[in-house]
């Protein structure tokens, strides 16, 4: 569904596009401040918590996080060009954006109620602002089947807690992101046999979910420690 004037789209990806659960794409900067020795566009704090809001529930699973992220659609700015702040009554606050566009964009009540205007120094409509769910990870190479079962079982209950649009998908596999080029696999051992997984060209390689594989305790061993993991849905 689209709106202009705010832009606000929630969107999912298509079943079996595969790898993020995308919560929102916002376009941030809506209206131009008066000139000045930078332009900055605007928007209201409340039109961008709206967007995130569905973070919040995923965040309130314990394996499952709402990974944030500001990104240009102009392929020749960076991350690191981005400015964004929040003219907050008490202070401004600076979103810090990391290497990738990661950010933590802060989600509270006070500042809803307060709804203080948001700033970027980039043209209108050429940020978005998007989440996508993901599974937390340890940083270890080898993990339980059981863990990343217990993952897909939580995202699949996320999935229902965001509404009807989501809750008739299934949660089919957990995505695991790597280097492209570090040639990652995973062996998948249990009580009746090894598997050999690899990663394709893109660093993603898929762990299918099986109940009998969390039964038989089956573990997962990684070449590499993964990037990110997420749930892959139908």
């Amino acid at each position: 569904m689209t709106f202009l004037l705010p832009l606000i789209q929630r969107c999912f990806w298509p079943p079996l596009l595969s790898l993020i659960c995308s919560l929102a794409l916002v376009n941030i900067g809506y209206a131009t401040a008066p000139a000045q020795a930078q332009t900055y566009t605007q928007v209201r704090y409340e039109n961008l918590y709206r967007a995130l809001e569905p973070g919040l529930i995923i965040s309130g699973f314990d394996r499952l996080l709402a990974r944030q992220r500001i990104v240009s659609r102009q392929r020749d700015v960076s991350p690191s060009q981005i400015e964004v702040r929040i003219l907050s009554a008490s202070g401004t606050i600076l979103v810090k954006i990391a290497p990738d566009g990661s950010v933590n964009f802060p989600m509270t009540k006070a500042l809803l109620s307060e709804n203080p205007v948001v700033e970027s120094n980039q043209a209108k409509g050429s940020l978005s602002l998007s989440a996508t769910m993901e599974i937390k990870l340890g940083g270890k190479k080898v993990l339980a089947y059981s863990d990343i079962y217990e993952s897909a079982m939580q995202a699949q209950q996320a999935l229902t807690a965001l509404g009807p649009a989501m809750a008739g998908h299934k949660v089919r596999s957990i995505e695991f992101e790597f280097d492209r080029t570090a040639g990652a696999r995973a062996e998948l051992s249990d009580s009746k046999a090894d598997e050999l997984l690899l990663a394709d060209k893109q660093g993603l390689l898929i762990v299918r979910i099986d109940a009998a594989l969390a039964q038989r305790k089956a573990q997962v061993t990684f070449s590499n420690v993964p990037i990110a993991a997420r749930p892959h849905i139908d």
